[in-house]
This record gives C-alpha cells, structure tokens and sequence, in this order.
C-alpha cells in the first residue's frame, strides 16, 4: 500500500479467511497513518471481492475509517471501474469555477454597449438581460431539436416493413435492433401523424393501435416518414382505407370552439398579468426582461383564441359503413380512423360548460387505446351512438380472432 522502493509480496493461507486476514494486514501495515491507507488502492478480481472487504473494513475499524480505492479488473461487467484504476492519484486537473451571474450580464453588457455606443449602462444592462434569456431558451430549443434528430435517426435507422402471412413484419434500429410481428387482424385503429415540418414536405407517420406495447406506447410505427401514395396500400392490408369520396363530414358547435378559445385566452392573460404585477412590485430592476415573458403570455392569449378559429374550420368527423374518421390538428393535420366493430364502448360525456351551452363529447373505447370526439351538439351524439351500437353488437367480437 505504501510506497516503497521495490513492491513487497505477502500470502495469506488457505485456511484463513481472505477478506479479514487481507483487512487484519493492511491496518498493521498503515496504523500510525489513516491518511496513507485512504490514498492506496486495493485490486480485486471482481465486485463481490469488493463487498467482502468493505463489509471486513466495517467490522475491523471500530470506529471512523477513511476506505483505500477497491478496484475490480476481473469482473465481466467492469462499467467505468477500470477507469479508477488508471486515474492517477491527487493529481486532477482542477475544475475551474463557473463565471458569476452578475459577471456574464456585465460581460455581455459590456458588448452591446460595443455594438450600440449610443445607449447608457443601464440600457445597456436590460438589454443584456433580454439577451441572456433569449439565448438560453435558443439554446434549449436547439439542443431539444438536435437531440430529437438523433434519437429519430438511430430509432428509425435501416427500418424496413414486410407483408407477411402472419402479418406486418417491422424491423428497424442503428443501436438497439427491433423485430416485431404484428397481426393484421389484431389492429383496432390507425393513426396518420404528421409534424408542422414535416407537413410542408408532404411526410406523414402511420400508427396502428392494438393491445401490444411498442417501446411503451400502445401504436404500433409502421411509417415513420411516408408520402400519402405510400400509405395508401398500407391501410388498404390493414382494413382501414382512406375516407372515401361523398362522406358527410360534420363540424363540432361553434360554441364550444368560443369557449374553449375563452378558457385558454383567460388562462394565459392571468398568468400574464400575474407576472407583470410580481414584475413590478417584488422584482428587482435587473430582472426587466420578466416583461418579456408577460408579453410572451399575451401574445399566446390571442393565439390561442385564433388557434379555436381555424381548428372550427378544419376539425371534423365522418362516419362510413365500416369506418369512422377524425380529421384533426391546424399546423400538423392528421387522421385518426377507427373499426366500428372493434369498439368496445360508447360514452356520452357532458361536462358544467357543456351543459351550460348544449354540447357533449363522444368517448369511444379501443382495446388498446381512445377515440373522443368533443363539442358535438347532444342530439348528433345520440345519432351517432345508435349507429355505432348497432354495428358493435351486430358481430360477436369473441369470433374475430379465429
């Protein structure tokens, strides 16, 4: 353990308890100094040698003890313990301290003033502050798109699907490889997706929702990025075909379009004013840029509302022989299509507002996931309900699956 001219070997019996007879030594050799043992290090073939001699430290110390390095270098899962055994001892290189928040906002202050030699200091310093939060939500945003990039690329990489008897065979992944068999027959809805990116490019996602788990959500990825052409047969395999032309398509009321944009418009002008106010009598001044983010919560009241305007406009639902669609989202539109034999339940939900200005929302149950459609007037809802029903119970669901 010590240091020493040339290294010393010991044995231990056989007949002697190794972790003890190993501790009962060690402490002889560095009694008169605590300080020498905690800087040795102790290597051992794996980590349940390492347990027996700590719990052998415990019953030995009596008391306080500072542990040398225990070190396992035969163990098969090592993790990052060999590194302990290559780092050298006391001599790391010293972390150096964060800057001071006062000192970056003066730094960057310091910079504006460079750039606009025409404001004063404290201009300068609210403008700094501004900076400062802006750039740290950049970097937020950029970290969160990037590493959203990458977790996409290795999940989807090399991702094929195959036709088989069994049904859809998908296989993907650059880490981490997926194979996965799903039942054509076992499929209760599909789900079309798309982002507010993606849409301007055409791609979409396709998702089937049955009872097994895809790396814990309920929808199985059978298209993370495909052209509608490429959906189309898709869905044809699946039993779940795109809507066809001449369905009656129908709108939610509109009064539950103006609540909703009221109660997310109301929302966001309180937290609003709430900052302002807590801006202007419990802030300090260095923190001016809060109004920034009250601003922020205005600017998204009045999105919101306009949000309820074209979600009113593009937001609908049909009814086929075979099928029921959703037509839903403004920026990324989707569809969500369901089997109306494989529905397991149909509930009529109204809540306070609901029966304050006459709409209700459609809750349908899925093995495996949920189809709601909200702010349908209660008559269209009762209409719909019966011809579900109808479909539901007209078919034993126990003779599907053969």
């Amino acid at each position: 353990m010590g240091e020493r001219a040339r290294p010393s070997l010991f044995t231990i019996p056989a007949h002697r308890a190794f972790a003890d007879a190993l501790v009962t030594g060690l402490l002889a050799q560095h009694r008169g100094d605590p300080m020498a043992l905690a800087q040795g290090m102790v290597l051992l073939p794996n980590n349940r040698a390492i347990r027996a001699v700590r719990d052998a430290f415990v019953r030995q110390s009596g008391g306080g003890l500072l542990l040398p390095r225990l070190v396992a270098i035969g163990d098969p899962d090592l993790g990052e313990q060999v590194g302990g055994a290559l780092d050298p001892l006391g001599e790391e290189a010293p972390i150096p301290p964060a800057v001071a928040p006062m000192r970056r906002q003066m730094m960057l202050a310091r910079m504006v003033q460079d750039v606009r030699p025409d404001i004063d200091a404290g201009q300068a310093l609210q403008l700094a502050q501004a900076l400062g939060a802006v750039a740290a939500i950049s970097t937020l945003l950029v970290v969160g798109v990037v590493s959203g990039i990458a977790k996409t690329f290795s999940r989807d990489w090399d991702f094929r699907l195959e036709r088989t008897p069994k049904g859809f065979r998908r296989r993907r992944g650059l880490f981490t490889r997926t194979d996965v068999v799903m039942p054509v027959h076992r499929v209760q809805a599909v789900r079309i997706g798309t982002g507010a990116v993606r849409h301007r490019f055409g791609w979409k996602s396709l998702k089937l929702v049955s009872l097994a788990q895809d790396a814990g959500n309920a929808s199985h990825v059978v298209a993370p990025f495909a052209k509608a052409a490429e959906l189309t047969p898709i869905l044809e395999v699946a039993g779940f075909p795109l809507p066809p032309r001449g369905l009656a398509w129908h709108r939610t009321t509109g009064s539950y379009r103006v609540v909703s944009a009221l109660f997310n418009a109301v929302s966001f002008v309180l937290l609003a004013a709430a900052v302002a106010v807590a801006t202007h009598l419990f802030v300090p001044e260095r923190y001016d840029w809060l109004w920034l983010v009250a601003a922020a919560q205005a600017v998204m009241a009045g999105f919101t509302a306009i949000q309820q305007l074209f979600l009113w406009r593009v937001e609908r639902h049909a009814i086929s022989p075979q099928h029921l669609y959703k037509r839903s989202g403004w920026l990324a539109p989707g569809y969500k299509i369901a089997d109306r034999v494989k529905l397991q339940s149909v509930e009529i939900a109204r809540g306070p507002l609901g029966r304050m200005f006459g709409y209700v929302t459609l809750n349908l149950g899925l093995a495996g996931g949920h189809f709601a459609l909200p702010g349908l007037p209660r008559e269209e809802a009762e209409a719909l309900r019966r011809a579900l029903l109808a479909s539901m119970v007209e078919t034993d669901f126990s003779r599907l699956v053969k």
